[in-house]
């Protein structure tokens, strides 16, 4: 058989793709790999529509934006109760600002308050 796409003669491994042409196995998986780009590329496309960092923020965001914040919100309410409920007690560890700060100073308001 000979292979449709490079004309190899005598091709003993032929396969069809699924127009009916006869590949030998070099060109069917080149064809595949062209496929695979062509969609990795569309799909990097989509993704660069919907994932603009301009919208970030407003009601366009990307909808990871808005789970990534909403678990950052988690998370900080989380941390606050535990320095208000006496869990934190400002030993060990370091924080980044401004959470570092913030975080003293939140020990200093609840020692000095006696909040909860």
């Amino acid at each position: 058989m000979t292979c449709e796409k490079c004309g190899q003669p005598d091709v003993t491994t032929v396969q069809k793709d699924k127009f009916g042409q006869e590949l030998c196995y070099p060109c069917l998986v080149g064809l595949l790999e062209e496929r695979i780009v062509r969609h990795v590329e569309s799909l990097a496309k989509i993704d660069g529509v919907l994932n603009d960092v301009e919208a970030d923020n407003t009601d366009f965001a990307h909808p990871a934006w808005w789970r990534g914040y909403e678990q950052g919100v988690v998370v900080l309410c989380q941390m606050i109760n535990k320095i208000l409920d006496g869990r934190d007690i400002g030993r060990g560890g370091m924080a980044r600002e401004p959470w570092h700060s913030t975080r003293q100073r939140l020990i200093q308001l609840r020692d000095t308050h006696r909040v909860g």
